[in-house]
């Protein structure tokens, strides 16, 4: 039986993954371009949804970095014997206009 601790560390990496200088999207940093999208479409909040695998609001220039992050996910919840079905959710959020404390949220 996984334990919440399991999962925790699944999410710290995904999270570490994330944030990181080296998280590539075509030659950018994947938060810049994300980022971007939110300006085009007169936003504030992205949502990625790993298990749905879509992108909020919707891209198709983004299924390649949402489809790694899902498999990211699969790969490290079957090496713990983590069914996916056990996640009721696993969603990044990015707010670019944060009140405070921040609604960015990255939760599974």
């Amino acid at each position: 039986m996984a334990r919440r601790k399991e999962i925790k560390n699944i999410t710290l990496g995904l999270y570490g993954s994330f944030i990181s200088s080296n998280n590539d999207f075509g030659g950018y940093w994947g938060i810049g371009k994300i980022c971007l999208l939110a300006q085009q479409h007169e936003t504030d909040l992205v949502r990625l949804d790993l298990l749905a695998e879509s992108i909020s609001p919707a891209s198709a220039e983004f299924s390649r970095l949402v489809a790694g992050y899902h498999s990211f996910l699969q790969k490290h919840l079957a090496a713990r014997n983590i069914p996916e079905n056990w996640l009721t959710s696993a969603t990044i959020e990015l707010d670019f206009k944060p009140s405070y404390p921040s609604r960015s949220k990255f939760r599974l």
